[in-house]
Order: structure tokens, then sequence, then C-alpha cells
């Protein structure tokens, strides 16, 4: 996924950090880079999940999932609680990624610790949202948001999206913990820790 996310965004060099390279090998990254331009390269994720793979893996977290959802598991496990920063984001197109990966690229090769570095992640993923919700609202009122797959049982992400959700006085819901099958959702509750 990170070959992927570094190659599809348009406008961020193809830079990978040291450590990915050393951990992944160039055959394998130049194998799967070929595969992208030759239209053969099919993820074996999706939606945003995969950006949560991609991220886990460029700071050395994850580099294959296990089991579904590792990468966002392992990324909210490690994330210091101490971290209140983000990375920038583009206000006017809150998803356009590019910023996100160039800094935490750039963090990965400066060092700094993956815990730091996740909790930064979340801090910004969270403010993503925020954002494309706000713009969202320009257009229509809404009251009530949904959000649903494996990333919203992340307790760091869906804490912060609570209180983001408060400052609009808008009504989330989302999954309770292990129910994606049969799509039980609380209100504005985080499930407590076991």
């Amino acid at each position: 996924m990170v070959v992927y996310y570094i190659n599809a965004i348009k406008g961020l060099p193809r830079y990978y950090p040291q450590s990915f390279i050393d951990r992944i090998g160039t055959a394998n990254i130049n194998s799967v880079e070929n595969s992208i331009v030759d239209n053969k390269y099919y993820s074996s994720t999706r939606g945003v999940e995969s950006l949560f793979d991609a991220v886990a893996s460029s700071i050395g977290v994850c580099d294959v999932n296990t089991y579904p959802g590792e990468a966002i598991y392992m990324l909210e496990h490690i994330a210091s609680k101490d971290e209140k920063t983000r990375y920038p984001v583009n206000r006017y197109n809150p998803f356009d990624i590019k910023l996100l990966f160039s800094f935490l690229i750039s963090d990965v090769d400066k060092g700094i610790d993956k815990s730091v570095i996740s909790a930064k992640f979340h801090n910004t993923f969270a403010y993503m949202l925020q954002l494309a919700i706000n713009i969202v609202r320009r257009d229509i009122q809404i009251d009530n948001v949904l959000f649903c797959g494996a990333i919203f049982q992340n307790k760091i992400l869906m804490s912060l999206l609570i209180i983001y959700m408060r400052e609009y006085n808008i009504n989330l819901y989302y999954p309770s913990p292990f129910s994606i099958d049969n799509m039980n959702f609380s209100h504005n509750k985080l499930y407590e820790d076991k």
C-alpha cells in the first residue's frame, strides 16, 4: 500500500523512507511499481483501511496484515496519548493526502518515534473527517452522521470525532466493538476497556 500511495499521489515525489526500503527491498518495491504501471496492481484492502495499512507500513509497524484490521489496531495500540499535534491538511480538499504523506515520511526519516507519528496521523485523520463533514454541512443541513467500518472501532479516532461532532451539534453513530457483521451501532458511547 505504501508503494501504491506514493505512486498514486500526484505531485508527491516517489520517495520511500530508507527504513521501508531496508525492510521491503528494492526488488519488491520495483515489482509493485511495475505492476502499477501495467495496471495489474490489485489492493487487498478497501477504502480508507488501505490508508491505515500504508501508514502502518511506512512507519514500520505492520507490513502485512495477518488478520483483518491488524494495521489499524497496531497504529492505535502504539499511538502516544500525549501527542496533540497533527500534520498539515488542505482545508479546501481535506482528503488530499499529499501533505500527510510528505510530512509523515519526513518524520520517519528524521527518526521521530513511531508512537508520535501514529498519534499525529490519528489527529490528522480525525481533523480531515471534521473538515469534510463541515464542507458537506455548507451544502446540506445534517444532524446525524454514521461511521462504519473497522477503522471506526479505533478508540483514539472515535474519541476525537465525538469531540468534533459535538462542536457541530451532530449526532454521531458508529459500530459497537466487534459488531461490524451484524451492524449494531452505539450512539455517542465509547466501549469500555476490557
